[in-house]
């Protein structure tokens, strides 16, 4: 049985005052390896 990886992450102010931000962004990654990419982003960091 493969495994599932799901990564979220979001930006923004979810909030509906006027402090709030204008936009809210979600952003989702969905993979079965995470291995390819794993040592490309540890060189970003």
């Amino acid at each position: 049985m493969a495994y599932c990886y799901v990564f979220i992450d979001e930006s923004g102010n979810y909030d509906f005052s006027n402090s709030g931000t204008e936009y809210w962004v979600l952003t989702s990654l969905i993979t079965e390896d995470i291995h390819p990419g794993v040592l490309q982003l540890y060189d970003l960091r």
